[in-house]
Order: C-alpha cells, then sequence, then structure tokens
C-alpha cells in the first residue's frame, strides 16, 4: 500500500488582463492519495514493475502521471475540471465509486472519503486500474 502526505500546496496562477500581468500564489490543502493495491502501490513507488508486469509501460507511465496529476490537484472539483479525464460516477456493481481516464480504454477506479480530523482534504483511494472495455 501506498499513502502520499498530502499537505499543503501552492499553485499559481496567471491573468492577462487589459495589459496588465497579475500573478497570484494560492495556498491550499491537497489531497491524500491511497493506493490499495500492492503492484500499483509498487509501481507508482519505485516507477516499474517488479516481476511479471500487469500491463504495457505505455499504460504504467499513464498511471503514475494520472497520480501524480491526482496528488497535485486541490480536490475532486479540480479533477471534474479536466474534461480528458472523463471524471465519472460509477453504477450498478460499483455503485459509489468514481473513475477516470488513464490512457486509451483504460480507467483508474477510487473511491473519495474525508480525513476523519479534517473535513477539508479528500482521500482518493485507489483501488484498481482496469480496461474498461475488456470482457
Amino acid at each position: 500500500m501506498y499513502v502520499s502526505s498530502g499537505g499543503l500546496l501552492f499553485k499559481f496562477l496567471s491573468i492577462f488582463d487589459n495589459n496588465f500581468f497579475y500573478l497570484f500564489l494560492i495556498k491550499g490543502l491537497s489531497m491524500r492519495v491511497v493506493i490499495e493495491d500492492d503492484y500499483l502501490a509498487k509501481l507508482y513507488q519505485y516507477g516499474e514493475s517488479r516481476g511479471k508486469p500487469k500491463f504495457g509501460p505505455i499504460v504504467e507511465s499513464a498511471f503514475i502521471r494520472r497520480v501524480i496529476q491526482i496528488e497535485q490537484a486541490l480536490d475532486t472539483n479540480t479533477l471534474r475540471q479536466i474534461k480528458s479525464l472523463l471524471f465519472e460516477q460509477l453504477k450498478g456493481d460499483l455503485k459509489g465509486k468514481v473513475s477516470i481516464r488513464v490512457i486509451d480504454g483504460f480507467r483508474l477506479i477510487f473511491r473519495v472519503e474525508n480525513d476523519g480530523n479534517n473535513k477539508r482534504i479528500e482521500i482518493i483511494a485507489i483501488e484498481e486500474l482496469s480496461n474498461h472495455y475488456s470482457k
């Protein structure tokens, strides 16, 4: 299992308006990421798969990029605004879970929880990386 530290996150926001350039420093709390699947946790921690790979190198590197993107987001609303992620609430057997697109047909399935001590920190509990279109 992998657990990120979360914590303070500083981001720059730049706005160009009427020939003036404004640069803002935004301070916020980043999300905490928990990777529950052992294979995916090791893949993220070491940057490569240990032993027999479950996915191809393109899918694995895309997974790592997505986890970094999740860690850098302020909250799930930030992820919802990135249209290419296809952020969606799941239905049926996966009700209560969320998915985002990793690459091609692969989706990252996770739960969104709140930290018991601090309701402002969202915890992303990554459960699996799946081929959305496989049978």
